[in-house]
């Protein structure tokens, strides 16, 4: 029997989580209050960390780095720059599966943004690892890329080890690739800034590498969204989209990873119902599961959720009060996409039911006015429990 049930009675009912939450969702960086990130404001789109560009280079990472052979054949991975670039290879030493996936770290994700947005728009210098000569005087006048990861690790026990700039498919065919498919490491962060004045994404892109291990290894790791038109070349989108998924091109993207709990199904709550996932490479302990849905006409919430073996039900975000948004950052080499505008990475649903873009706990402005998306939004956010 299908019944229809309010935000309300879906955080009853959904299983109970650990207290550590692994959300892909943090809108209230720690670095802001450092005094080390002015773009970062708490509870806007530009301040919480990881935006939808990085989360979806996470997917793509983890998918190559556990399944690199069926990366490079998949029309995510075979084209060094997603859309545009000639066919994937592997730099020497790379290109073997590592036994396990890199979870997103929030102090990582914090110093690879910081990084992105000195290269963005710096009006100095901002010559390859250095901080942009701007904002030097934060580190004590150090432009090195080691004080200024001192200074973003708000963790103790981890290290930030390395640094790649350049987006996940950029770096396999470079020096980088080596920190990519490093075995022993657990943790990441991606950085991915669009330029304030030109409102795109130029060459903000860093990635970060962390030595320490992952405190919390949530079985669905890498958690995303994307518009075919954007991430894969023409022909690759022809394939997917008219062969196989009636004209649909916007994707959702779970990288799962569990060795004792093997996820059986996969679902997407998007525009007020489930859809079925369905695993698109690897195995069911190992695997890279993907939804093709038509694209949004207007910012939409979603989350995942996941079925295990044991009866277990994984949800992403983690926190029930959580949604994702259908956000999206222009590209400058956009010339062919016409996507409705959306600045709404997430929602956080408060204490009196009402649903606020970026928002989260301890925010209390109220950003969504009742001529936006607010009513549409409360409309939305039903769910149907079998």
């Amino acid at each position: 029997m299908m019944t229809q049930l309010s935000i309300a009675a879906q955080l009853v009912l959904l299983p109970a989580l650990a207290l550590a939450e692994y959300n892909l969702i943090n809108p209230n960086a720690t670095c802001y209050y450092r005094g080390l990130c002015e773009h970062a404001t708490p509870y806007t789109m530009e301040g919480t960390h990881p935006n939808a560009e990085e989360r979806q280079a996470h997917a793509f990472m983890n998918f190559a780095r556990l399944l690199p052979d069926e990366y490079a054949k998949h029309p995510f991975g075979e084209h060094k720059y997603g859309k545009y670039g000639p066919q994937t290879t592997y730099a020497e030493g790379c290109g073997e599966p590592a036994p396990q996936p890199m979870w997103m770290w929030e102090d990582a994700n914090e110093l690879a943004r910081f990084h992105a947005y000195g290269c963005s728009e710096c009006d100095g210098k901002c010559k390859g690892h250095d901080t942009c000569t701007d904002d030097c005087h934060l580190f004590g006048g150090s432009c090195g890329f080691g004080d200024r990861a001192d200074a973003f690790r708000f963790e103790k026990g981890k290290r930030m080890a390395s640094e790649g700039l350049c987006g996940a498919n950029m770096c396999l065919t470079s020096g980088h690739c080596g920190a990519i498919f490093e075995k022993d490491r657990t943790l990441v962060g991606f950085g991915v800034a669009m330029n304030r004045r030109t409102e795109q994404v130029g060459n903000g892109m860093t990635n970060v590498y962390v030595d320490g291990d992952a405190p919390e290894k949530y079985p669905i790791v890498s958690a995303a969204h994307f518009d075919l038109k954007v991430k894969v070349h023409k022909t690759d989108f022809n394939r997917i989209v008219n062969d196989k998924n009636a004209g649909a091109s916007f994707a959702f993207m779970v990288v799962y990873f569990s060795q004792i709990n093997p996820a059986l199904r996969g679902r997407v709550w998007f525009k007020g119902q489930y859809h079925e996932m369905y695993k698109e490479a690897g195995t069911n302990k190992k695997g890279v599961w993907i939804s093709y849905l038509q694209n949004p006409n207007r910012c939409e919430p979603y989350f995942f959720l996941f079925e295990a073996q044991d009866g277990t039900k994984y949800r992403m975000p983690q926190n029930p009060k959580y949604f994702f948004g259908t956000a999206w950052m222009p590209y400058v080499f956009e010339k062919d996409v016409d996507r409705p505008i959306c600045d709404e990475n997430h929602y956080f649903v408060r204490e009196d039911g009402s649903a606020v873009a970026n928002s989260g706990p301890g925010d209390k402005s109220f950003a969504v006015q009742p001529d936006s998306n607010y009513l549409y939004l409360l409309s939305r956010m039903f769910i149907e429990e079998t």
